[in-house]
């Protein structure tokens, strides 16, 4: 399911627990060889950790780090530096956008581990330029959201374009015959700033 979660367990004699706190479900990524673009939706976490339950495919990690204006990459095929790591990419962060390259006859699905406490809705801030990142929630109408943006930070947003599977597709501005993605859910985004901004969720 798409947004947050809370759990409960029950005792057939009708006892419960009290609710845990709110939490990312568990998301699944299908795979295939080549080159996969997701939303990381779990907890923090090791890149190399993260990357165990496939790691036997994997080639390459990158993820764009947008203060920095550029890639934070990782391989488990680099020799590793004198401080023991493999690149310049140590840590998945709840939010990033990832692109994994991965070679032969993967595994057909991958289920990402499920995200820590969430305590409020987390904000979505841009810098001045691209971002790549992923709307936090679900749930939303994309279009519906954006215009909601756009009149809370007039201006702000250039543009956005949303990875559909295949290829990246502009959504906003809506232009006549743009692709319309409808409901999000952990969409994939570039997002092209004019300004530093911090984007809420509705």
């Amino acid at each position: 399911p798409s947004g947050q979660l809370r759990a409960l367990a029950t005792l057939s004699a009708g006892a419960t627990s009290e609710f845990s706190p709110s939490f990312q479900p568990s998301q699944r990524v299908r795979l295939e060889a080549g080159d996969n673009w997701f939303a990381w939706t779990g907890p923090s976490m090791a890149v190399e950790q993260a990357m165990s339950p496939v790691l036997r495919w994997v080639q390459t990690v990158w993820v764009w780090k947008s203060p920095d204006v550029g890639w934070r990459g990782w391989s488990p095929h680099l020799p590793t530096d004198s401080t023991g790591r493999r690149g310049t990419l140590e840590r998945l962060e709840p939010g990033d956008v990832v692109v994994m390259r991965l070679s032969g006859r993967v595994p057909p699905d991958w289920f990402l581990p499920a995200g820590g406490e969430t305590t409020s809705e987390p904000a979505i801030v841009v810098k001045q330029g691209f971002n790549s990142l992923t709307w936090p929630g679900g749930g939303v109408d994309a279009l519906d959201a954006l215009a909601e943006i756009d009149r809370a930070q007039s201006g702000a947003i250039g543009s956005v374009w949303q990875w559909d599977g295949d290829s990246w597709e502009l959504i906003w501005p809506h232009l006549r015959g743009a692709w319309d993605p409808g409901q999000w859910n952990l969409p994939v985004l570039w997002i092209r700033a004019t300004r530093d901004a911090e984007l809420g969720p509705r």
